[in-house]
C-alpha cells in the first residue's frame, strides 16, 4: 500500500513538473507594440528583446541594467499624469531621446488646500519605452484626497539603442 501511494505521488509530481515546463515554454515570450505600430518580441525569462520588422527579427542588446540618461537626453523625456481612483498616479511618457528607457524616477509633492506640503516622495517605476515612442506608467500612492499635487521626472534610466545582427 505504501509503495502504491509512493508511486502515485511520484507520478503526480512528475506530471506537475511536465505541465509547468510546458506552460512556461508556451508563455515565455510576449509581443509589445508601440502606438506607431513598432513591434517587439520580449523574452520574459531573460529580458532579451527583438525588433520585429517584416519577416526579420533584430536583437536589441541591453548592456547591463542601464544607466541614467545624459542630461540632454533626459530633457527629451516628457509626460502628462493624473490621479486615478484617489490612490493611483498614472501617466503617459514620451521618450524623445535616442535611448531606450527602462526605469523612471518621479518626485511627487502633495499640498493641503492651505498650501502646506503634506508630503514629497520619490517613486520608481519599471517601464519599457523605446526611443521616439510613448509609454505609460502607474504608481500606487497614499491617499491624496482633498490635496493638490505636482510631479517631476527626477531620473530616467536605460541604454543607448544599438540594434545588432538579424536572426
Amino acid at each position: 500500500m505504501n509503495r502504491t501511494l509512493l508511486l502515485l505521488g511520484g507520478g503526480f509530481l512528475i506530471t506537475a513538473v511536465v505541465l509547468y515546463l510546458i506552460h512556461t515554454t508556451n508563455s515565455r515570450y510576449y509581443l509589445e507594440t508601440t502606438p506607431k505600430g513598432i513591434a517587439y518580441r520580449i523574452d520574459k525569462k531573460t529580458g532579451q528583446t527583438w525588433l520585429l520588422a517584416g519577416e526579420s527579427m533584430t536583437e536589441i542588446k541591453q548592456p547591463g541594467l542601464g544607466h541614467s540618461f545624459p542630461e540632454e537626453e533626459k530633457k527629451k523625456v516628457t509626460g502628462t499624469a493624473n490621479l486615478s481612483y484617489g490612490t493611483l498616479f498614472t501617466g503617459t511618457i514620451y521618450n524623445g531621446s535616442t535611448w531606450y528607457a527602462s526605469k523612471l524616477v518621479l518626485s511627487i509633492t502633495t499640498e493641503e488646500p492651505d498650501g502646506t506640503i503634506r508630503w514629497t516622495r520619490q517613486f520608481v517605476d519599471d517601464i519599457s519605452i523605446a526611443s521616439f515612442t510613448t509609454g505609460t506608467f502607474s504608481i500606487p500612492v497614499s491617499e491624496i484626497k482633498d490635496a493638490t499635487f505636482r510631479w517631476a521626472i527626477v531620473d530616467v534610466q536605460g541604454y543607448l539603442e544599438k540594434p545588432t545582427g538579424k536572426e
